[in-house]
């Protein structure tokens, strides 16, 4: 309920503001039309750019909690004063991001409460059934993102999406009533195809197949894919629909979350899209490293509860019913939570299970990201804990593929290396797992980068597995990761060249914005 109480008084500065900066520009228009025509229109132009900047710069200050934040964006219309102003009107604003998504979180909570009924569990009697820093860990993210922990899970692991392919299609095969699917992204090529004809037989069945994607994730879906899909009885839903990208405040809120349920027994999670890219058949990228998962057990209703929600959010289609739900799985003994995050919650979720985790580490902490954009507490965390004696690596690309987060990521490198962390650029192919492990005995697995974007602006899902077998097999490989990467030394930071340098600089200072 906090972003309701929040959105009028930031409405209503920023409509003020608009008002008067309207006003005196007109007034000024009209004084140098009618009584005054010594001025010239470039210092005219000047004068105004400088009135709008101002005022947004005045709306700025008063409106964001984050002073990193304003501060980028600040010298963002100092220094690029139109540009600056065209993309804080398109993706900079606070308020049009509370009234798009409170409506949201207030439909998450309530169908939190709806759910409990089919959920076998207790919060209360599992508070101290493990260690007490994992115990911290989730009471903070029952707290903050209402997500229960599930003990009867079986999980099995996959590096990349060769083998996972084969076997989401063979459990999409499978399935007898529903198929539930939710990505950012979705390909119309071969792997993309493969997913159509196997989804499109499975509705011709009689299967209730239910899709959603990203709007600008997967932008040419819904001119291909999707008019395929819905002319077979599939349904079809698009997230946060932008008609003119890059004019709407709707563009900077995007849903990443990779989401399949199947039959409410079965669901998969992790870092890996629906596309030729993620089955290691691009050119550029060769090899496509990632980690994604498939899960039987507890967990599978905390999936099953994500896209139920954000289908509810999209077409107010309810179907938080029986059939949806099977809890009489009894799959495995391994304990997790499904934990959420995005701009319609009040807490940063998964950045603040990243930040105990990392402040709780007393041995280990092995990090791989497709992106290292940091904020300022993941920062000093992951920087006193190399100071404290803690091994932290981090393993991240060593080829780009968005140049400003690729070399944004790379500003971080001194800072961290200085104080003892060892970072690894991969070389066998592209890395885009996102995975934190800590101590040999905590995973979190998902779709969160270690990046400012995924923590403010996306919708991301994560896992966060409590068991010694998972954690050694993502620390096994982990070291894997390690022999086919180069490790950056602070010799390779002090010789870089002068334009390089500059290159960090301009990057390390829009990353805030990315």
């Amino acid at each position: 309920m906090k972003n309701l109480l929040r959105i009028r008084p930031i409405k209503k500065r920023f409509i003020i503001s608009l008002i008067i900066s309207i006003l005196v520009i007109v007034g000024i228009i009209l004084y140098f039309r009618f009584f005054d025509n010594t001025i010239s229109f470039s210092s005219l132009w000047t004068a105004l750019t400088v009135l709008t900047t101002s005022a947004i710069i005045w709306v700025l200050i008063n409106e964001r909690k984050n002073y990193v934040h304003t501060f980028a964006w600040i010298l963002v219309l100092i220094f690029l004063p139109l540009v600056g102003i065209f993309f804080y009107f398109a993706v900079g604003r606070n308020f049009r991001k509370n009234k798009l998504f409170s409506n949201k979180e207030i439909a998450d909570r309530l169908e939190f409460k709806a759910i409990n009924k089919f959920l076998d569990v207790n919060y209360q009697d599992y508070n101290f059934m493990i260690d007490s820093q994992s115990s911290k860990i989730m009471k903070l993210l029952y707290n903050n993102s209402k997500a229960f922990l599930s003990h009867n899970n079986n999980i099995e692991l996959f590096p990349d999406g060769i083998k996972l392919f084969d076997k989401m299609l063979l459990d999409i095969k499978q399935a007898k009533h529903h198929i539930h699917l939710e990505y950012f992204g979705f390909a119309n090529d071969e792997t993309g195809k493969r997913f159509r004809d196997a989804l499109i037989k499975k509705a011709q069945e009689g299967v209730e197949v239910r899709i959603i994607v990203d709007d600008v994730g997967s932008w040419k879906f819904r001119f291909m894919l999707g008019k395929i899909f819905k002319s077979y009885g599939v349904k079809v839903y698009y997230f946060n629909k932008v008609r003119i990208p890059f004019m709407n405040s709707r563009f900077n809120y995007r849903n990443h979350r990779k989401i399949i349920v199947i039959d409410g027994k079965i669901s998969y999670l992790g870092g890996l899209n629906i596309g030729n890219k993620y089955a290691s058949k691009d050119k550029y990228f060769g090899y496509w490293r990632d980690t994604h998962m498939r899960i039987q057990g507890g967990a599978t209703l905390g999936l099953q509860t994500v896209f139920l929600t954000d289908l509810y959010f999209l077409s107010k289609e309810y179907l938080f019913k029986e059939e949806y739900f099977d809890n009489s799985y009894t799959s495995g003994d391994i304990s997790m939570q499904v934990v959420t995050s995005g701009p319609d919650s009040d807490w940063e979720s998964i950045m603040q299970s990243y930040f105990i985790a990392i402040t709780g580490a007393t041995r280990n902490i092995y990090i791989t990201s497709p992106y290292l954009i940091l904020n300022e507490s993941l920062n000093i965390a992951l920087i006193t804990a190399a100071l404290s004696g803690i091994d932290v690596r981090i393993i991240v690309p060593g080829k780009p593929d968005h140049l400003i987060v690729f070399w944004g990521s790379r500003s971080y490198y001194q800072d961290l290396i200085e104080a003892g962390v060892k970072i690894y650029e991969y070389s066998k192919g592209f890395i885009h797992a996102k995975v934190l492990s800590v101590d040999s005995k905590l995973v979190s697995i998902g779709t969160a980068n270690m990046d400012i974007r995924s923590f403010n602006h996306n919708f991301e899902i994560n896992g966060i597995i409590y068991d010694s077998i998972v954690s050694r097999e993502i620390d096994n490989q982990f070291f894997k990761d390690i022999e086919d990467s180069r490790q950056i030394t602070i010799e390779d930071i002090n010789n870089i060249s002068r334009f390089t340098k500059v290159k960090l600089g301009i990057s390390r200072l829009f990353s805030p914005l990315l």
